[in-house]
């Protein structure tokens, strides 16, 4: 494996095609990131929250709204993803990184 293997399979022009069309990709995508918040509630605040492949910051966002105390730091391999999660999540200042 070398390292141009993700590369190979994946790229800007890509990400930027799932930031267009990424709900019609995901059968219930937002359905599916309500579930995911609502599993969030039992957690006592405040916390700092890990998302891995953060892509453009949908999840997060539901989050920081719904949790007022919760910080999250998002990562992802793409750029315009986070790009886009950072000017999504730009009302939340301090809030995300």
């Amino acid at each position: 494996m070398n390292d141009n293997t993700l590369q190979d399979h994946w790229d800007e022009e890509m990400s930027q095609r799932f930031i267009d069309y990424g709900r019609y990709f995901i059968p219930q995508r937002e359905r599916q990131m309500r579930i995911i918040v609502e599993l969030l509630k039992d957690i006592p605040q405040p916390y700092t929250l890990l998302e891995l492949c953060c892509g453009e910051g949908l999840l997060a966002e539901m989050i920081v709204k719904e949790y007022l105390q919760v910080t999250l730091l998002g990562l992802d391999g793409s750029q315009v993803m986070l790009a886009k999660a950072q000017e999504r999540l730009s009302d939340f200042v301090g809030r995300y990184k």
